[in-house]
C-alpha cells in the first residue's frame, strides 16, 4: 500500500512481511486469506500515526488495495486512524482497445464502500459538484494514483538502454508482488514497444508479467474480445521464451482458461488443456510444486471438458485434482511449523477453489448428482479457510436456489445477514434482497416486506447491483399481498410521479387497476385499466400488450363479472400465438390460470403450463399461482391422459410437487401424488 515504508520495518516484521507477501508469478491463486496478515502490517506502520489519510478518489487505486483497506478495518474495528475515501456516484467502465478499464468498476468501489458503511464511526456525505485535480501530462497518469517509483520508471524509458531492462523486469516483479497491476501492465507494455529486439528468456518474461498482471487486474469470465486476445497474445508470445517449468505451467494454465471461460473456443482450448496436462507431468520441480501444477492442469482440463460436455472426463480430472490437493494438505499438516507454511495455505484455498467450482459446473450443465455429490465433500473442504472466504462462497444461496429449493436458500441468505454483520461486510445488501425475495416467493410477504424495506434504506448511493429493480415496486406488492390496499396504492401513485420508463408505467397502472378492482370501484377499475392499455398500445411490445390483455380477465373476475372476463380471456388467447419463444411463460401462465378458473378446466393450457413451469418460476410473482392451480393439477393427475406418461410432463409434475411443498401456505392445501 506505502511500499516507501517498507523500510521502516524492524527486523522481525520485515521477517513476517517477506513471508505472507504473496508470490504470485508461478501461484494460480490469489491468496486473499494474506490480505488479514497485510492489513496487520499497515496497522503496525499506521500505529503513531495522526495525520487523516486522503484516498480522493477510489476508482483510482487497483482492488487488492481496496483489499487491504477494507480488512485492516475489519481486523481493527477500534482503529482511531481516520481516512478519508471519495468516489463518484456516477461510475461508468471505459475500456480502452485492449478492452482494459483503466479505473475502479463502480462495482469495485461499492464493495469497499458497502462494507465500511457497517460501522457506527462511518460517516456519508455527499458532495455536489466537483474540483479541478491538477492533471498529469500524460493522459494515463493522469488518471492513476500509483507509486512514484513506478511512474518515474515509465518516464525514464523513453531515454533507457536496452542494457537496463532485466533491473527494470525485477522492479515489475516488485510491483506485481504489492498488486500494482496496472503499473506492471503500462510499464511492460511500454518495453515492449521500446525495445522490439528483446528477445529470450527477458522478453518472455516481461509477456508473462502483462499477461499474467492484466488477467488478475480485470479478472472476469465474460467474454470481452479485445481482452480476451490480449491476454492470449501475451500467454503465447511469453511460452516462447519461457523455461521456468513452474512458470510454463502456470501460463498453460491461464491460456487454455482464457480459451475456454472467456473466449468459448473449446476447440482452441482442449488444445491447451492437453499442452497444460502434458507440461505438468514433464516438469522437474520438488514434489510440494510438481504436485501443485498437476493438480492445477487437472483443474482446467476438466473446466474445458466441462464445457464441451464431457462429463465422464471432466469427473476423472476433478477427482484426480481433488486427490493430490488434499493428500497435499494431509501431509503438509503433519509437518512442522503447519502454521507458518505457505504451501499449506495455498493448498487449503486450492483445494476450496476447485470443489467450490465443482459444485457449480454440475448446476451449470443441470447435471445435478454432479453437484450434490461435489457439495457433499464442502463441508470438510470448507473448515479449511478461514471464515472470510467462505463468506465469499455465498453461502449455497446459489446452489439452492438453482434446484428450486427455496427454504434452504432462504436460511443460506439469512446465515449471509448474520455473518455480514458479524464480518462488516457490504455484502449484507445482496444478501437482505436475496432473503426478501425468498420470503417474498415463499408465501411470507410480512417478512419480505420488512427485508425489502431494510434493503431500501441501506441502499448505496450510487448505481448498484440491483439498478434495474425498483424498491417501491417490490415493497408495493407486499402490501397488495398483505391486503394493505391504500399503502400500496400511495407507492405506486408516487413511482407514477417520477416519469419512469412505459414498460414500468404499464404495471404501475396494471396494479392500479387491481387494487380499485378488489375495492370493486368498476368505474376507476376501468380507467385505470385502460390507461394501461394506451400505453402498452404506445409502446408496443408483445409481453406488454400480453400482461394488458390478460389484466382485463382479471380484474373483471375480481368484480364478479365472470362474463366479461370469459370473453377478455378469450380475446386474449386469440392474439397471441404460445410458440412464440419472445412470450414471457409467466405471463402466459397468468393468462392460462386466469382462463381456466373462469371456464374450467383444461387440459392443453395445463401442460403448456407445467412444461415451462422452471422457467416460469424465475418471475416472482409466478410463485403466488402455485396454489391456485392445485385443483386443475389434481383432475390431470386423476385423469387417464396419456400425456401423464411424458417424460417432460413427469418431470414438471415432480416439480410443482417440490414447489408447492416450499410454499407456506401448503400445508392448508391437500393434493395426491
Amino acid at each position: 500500500v506505502f511500499p516507501h515504508l517498507e523500510a521502516g520495518l524492524d527486523e522481525k516484521e520485515r521477517g513476517r512481511y517477506l513471508f505472507y507477501r504473496a508470490r504470485l508469478e508461478s501461484r494460480l491463486n490469489v491468496p486473499y486469506a494474506l490480505f488479514k496478515e497485510m492489513a496487520s502490517l499497515l496497522a503496525e506502520l499506521l500505529k503513531e500515526n495522526e495525520a487523516t489519510i486522503v484516498i480522493p478518489d477510489l476508482a483510482n487505486i487497483d482492488p487488492e488495495t481496496l483489499r487491504v483497506l477494507e480488512h485492516y478495518y475489519r481486523y481493527f474495528p477500534d482503529s482511531e486512524q481516520d481516512m478519508v475515501f471519495g468516489f463518484a456516484t456516477d461510475i461508468l467502465d471505459e475500456e480502452d482497445h485492449h478492452g482494459i478499464i483503466w479505473h475502479r468498476s463502480g462495482a469495485t468501489v461499492q464493495y469497499l464502500v458497502g462494507s465500511l458503511l457497517m460501522y457506527p464511526t462511518t460517516q456519508l456525505t455527499l458532495l455536489e459538484g466537483g474540483g479541478n485535480p491538477k492533471q498529469a501530462t500524460d493522459p494515463f497518469w493522469a488518471h492513476q494514483s500509483l507509486p512514484n517509483q513506478e511512474e518515474e520508471e515509465f518516464y525514464s524509458l523513453d531515454s533507457m538502454d536496452i542494457t537496463e531492462v532485466p533491473s527494470l523486469v525485477d522492479h515489475m516483479v516488485s510491483s506485481y508482488h504489492r498488486y500494482s497491476y496496472r503499473a506492471v501492465i503500462k510499464l511492460g507494455s511500454k518495453v515492449l514497444e521500446r525495445f522490439p529486439e528483446l528477445e529470450g528468456q527477458l522478453k518472455a518474461s516481461v509477456h508473462g508479467l502483462v499477461g499474467s498482471a492484466a488477467n488478475f487486474y480485470q479478472f472476469s469470465h465474460h467474454a470481452n474480445p479485445p481482452f480476451d486476445n490480449f491476454l492470449a497474445d501475451h500467454f503465447k508470445e511469453a511460452l516462447k521464451g519461457e523455461t521456468r517449468p513452474e512458470i510454463r505451467s502456470a501460463l498453460l494454465y491461464r491460456i487454455t482458461f482464457t480459451y475456454s471461460e472467456r473466449m468459448g473456443d473449446l476447440e482452441n482450448a482442449l488444445v491447451w488443456g492437453e499442452k497444460t496436462v502434458e507440461q505438468a507431468y514433464k516438469n522437474t520441480l520438488p514434489s510440494l510444486q510438481y504436485n501443485y501444477h498437476l493438480a492445477w492442469a487437472h483443474t482446467v482440463r476438466a473446466d474445458v471438458y466441462a464445457h464441451a460436455g464431457d462429463l465422464e472426463g471432466l469427473s476423472a480430472d476433478a477427482d484426480r485434482s481433488y486427490g493430490i490437493f488434499k493428500e497435499g494438505v494431509r501431509r503438509l499438516e503433519e509437518g512442522q511449523h503447519a502454521h507458518l507454511n505457505y504451501w499449506l495455505t495455498d493448498y487449503r484455498l486450492s483445494l476450496f477453489n476447485m470443489a467450490i467450482h465443482q459444485v457449480y459446473i454440475g448446476d451449470e450443465l443441470n447435471e445435478y448428482d454432479y453437484s450434490r455429490k461435489w457439495f457433499s465433500k464442502m463441508d470438510e473442504v470448507m473448515q479449511m479457510v478461514e471464515r472470510l472466504i467462505r463468506f465469499d462462497t455465498f453461502h449455497w444461496v446459489d446452489y439452492h436456489r438453482n434446484k428450486f429449493d427455496l427454504r434452504n436458500a432462504l436460511v443460506a441468505a439469512e446465515e449471509g445477514i448474520q455473518d455480514a454483520k458479524d464480518l462488516k461486510h457490504g455484502q449484507i445488501y445482496v444478501y437482505r434482497f436475496c432473503a426478501a425475495d425468498f420470503n417474498y416467493r415463499l408465501g411470507n410477504a410480512g417478512r419480505a416486506l420488512e427485508l425489502f424495506e431494510k434493503v431500501r434504506d441501506t441502499r448505496p448511493v450510487y448505481v448498484d447491483l440491483f439498478e434495474e429493480f425498483s424498491m417501491p415496486w417490490f415493497i408495493g406488492n407486499c402490501y397488495m399481498r398483505l391486503g394493505l390496499l391504500e399503502k400500496a396504492e400511495e407507492i405506486f401513485l408516487k413511482e407514477l410521479s417520477h416519469d419512469p420508463p412505459l414498460d414500468y408505467q404499464v404495471k404501475l397502472w396494471c396494479n392500479l387497476a387491481l387494487i380499485s378492482a378488489e375495492r370493486g370501484e368498476r368505474e376507476v377499475m376501468q380507467e385505470k385499466g385502460n390507461k394501461a392499455i394506451d400505453i402498452a398500445v404506445a409502446y408496443g411490445e408483445q409481453n406488454v400488450l400480453l400482461q394488458v390483455t390478460t389484466l382485463a380477465g382479471k380484474t373483471a373476475s375480481i368484480v364478479g363479472d365472470m362474463e366479461a372476463a370469459k370473453e377478455a380471456y378469450e380475446h386474449a388467447l386469440s392474439l397471441f400465438d404460445p410458440s412464440d419463444g419472445t412470450l414471457y411463460s409467466a405471463y402466459l401462465m397468468d393468462l392460462y390460470l386466469g382462463y381456466m378458473m373462469v371456464d374450467g378446466y383444461r387440459e392443453e393450457l395445463l401442460i403448456k403450463v407445467l412444461v415451462s413451469l422452471s422457467e416460469t418460476l424465475d418471475d416472482l410473482e409466478s410463485w403466488w399461482n402455485i396454489p391456485k392451480l392445485v385443483p386443475f393439477v389434481e383432475t390431470f393427475v386423476n385423469s387417464d391422459s396419456t400425456h401423464l406418461n411424458d417424460d417432460d410432463v413427469q418431470s414438471a409434475l415432480r416439480l410443482f410437487y417440490k414447489v408447492l411443498a416450499e410454499r407456506y401456505d401448503s400445508a392448508a392445501v391437500a393434493i395426491s401424488h
